[in-house]
């Protein structure tokens, strides 16, 4: 073979490489589904998952949000999850490790919670002998008990905040109601739910005054 052949097989084969890099396609990104859920395992909506400052997506009304990582296997990324508004971030990101699975199909999941800031709770007020009567938050009137002393409002509070309600028994007709303005101070922990209200008032009874009869001879006019 002569040299000239040599060297236009060589560069044949050598074209031949590169092309075959050139065709290569790069690794498939690895597959993660990210879980956000609120109280009682509630799923969170339109929670940001982000890759250092990138944004990778929001999670839809079921809390889930599947990802595409790139990286190399076994590598561990970090991810940041930012909750929507009235929910408060988790202070440390999700660690998660780069697998293929053999079943394209399994996909790793990773679960992060969104503590809600504020809770919505019914309060039910139990009057007993305290028909209509205004119920009262932060010096607001919010319900009214019925004929039966019954009543019931909704309020948004702060969780594990300490909030006051009180039965107002200062209208007129009502002041004889012991004790005057009950008040209940009340904490909400980690979940909604109903708050109960139940008093027991003793109507006080009106002092009865006697007058004193005259006594001794009893003068007739004539």
């Amino acid at each position: 073979m002569t040299r000239a052949l040599t060297a236009l097989v060589v560069s044949a084969s050598l074209l031949g490489a590169g092309c075959g890099s050139l065709d290569a396609k790069p690794p498939a990104p690895f597959q993660v589904r990210i879980r956000v859920s609120g109280d009682v395992g509630r799923p969170v909506g339109g929670a940001t998952v982000l890759r250092d400052t990138k944004e990778l997506g929001a999670t839809q009304a079921d809390g889930a949000l599947l990802v595409a990582l790139n990286g190399t296997e076994g590598e561990t990324v970090d991810l940041t999850i930012r909750c929507p508004q009235n929910f408060e971030s988790p202070k440390r990101p999700i660690s998660v490790t780069l697998v293929r699975f053999v079943d394209i199909q399994k996909v790793p999941e990773y679960g992060a919670a969104c503590a809600a800031l504020e809770r919505r709770v019914v309060v039910a007020v139990r009057a007993v002998n305290g028909a209509n009567l205004p119920v009262r938050y932060l010096g607001n009137t919010v319900a009214r008990t019925d004929v039966a002393g019954a009543a019931h409002f909704e309020l948004a509070v702060r969780p594990n905040e300490p909030f006051a309600v009180t039965i107002d028994t200062s209208e007129k007709g009502s002041d004889r109601l012991k004790p005057q303005n009950p008040s209940r101070e009340f904490n909400v922990g980690a979940f909604e739910g109903i708050i109960l209200f139940n008093q027991v008032f003793v109507q006080e009874k009106k002092p009865v005054v006697y007058y004193a009869r005259p006594t001794g001879p009893v003068k007739i006019n004539q």
